[in-house]
């Protein structure tokens, strides 16, 4: 499997701008917005609003509504507008390795989990699994690279 590498950078936003989520570490750095020029338009940050604040970022990806969803290692993402303001956290059933959304807000979901095969998940919008997919066999590789497509 491959390990991914920092940083990581997210599609570009609709607004003209992307999210890099810099190398994870323990002093918890937050994701930068830069623009299409690369100038850069801050932060992105929960404020007192998320008291638990990121924990590892590890990477962003940009939903269909437009939300900014920064998922981080623990089993998370926090959501921001498209003006990048903290909206809401939200909860995941799986520490995650990679997302990618679906044109109606789904989100196919990959595991970080190495000591096991893993399925990858379809979670709803709130987070909540809706259905896993593939089999859980050991000896099989484990999906966790996610390539969305048009």
């Amino acid at each position: 499997a491959a390990i991914p590498t920092w940083p990581q950078v997210s599609a570009r936003h609709p607004a003209g701008y992307r999210v890099v989520v810099p190398q994870p570490g323990s002093s918890g750095f937050a994701p930068l917005a830069f623009d299409d020029g690369g100038n850069f338009l801050g932060v992105l940050d929960p404020g007192d609003r998320a008291a638990e604040g990121f924990e590892r970022p590890l990477f962003a990806r940009v939903a269909p509504d437009g939300t900014v969803w920064v998922f981080d290692a623990a089993r998370r993402a926090l959501v921001f507008d498209a003006a990048r303001r903290y909206l809401r956290t939200v909860r995941l059933p799986v520490a995650p390795w990679d997302a990618a959304f679906l044109a109606d807000g789904r989100i196919a979901l990959t595991s970080s989990t190495f000591a096991a095969p893993q399925q990858w998940l379809l979670v709803d919008a709130a987070g909540r699994q809706v259905r896993s997919v593939g089999e859980a066999t050991p000896g099989l590789p484990s999906p966790r690279r996610i390539v969305a497509g048009n």
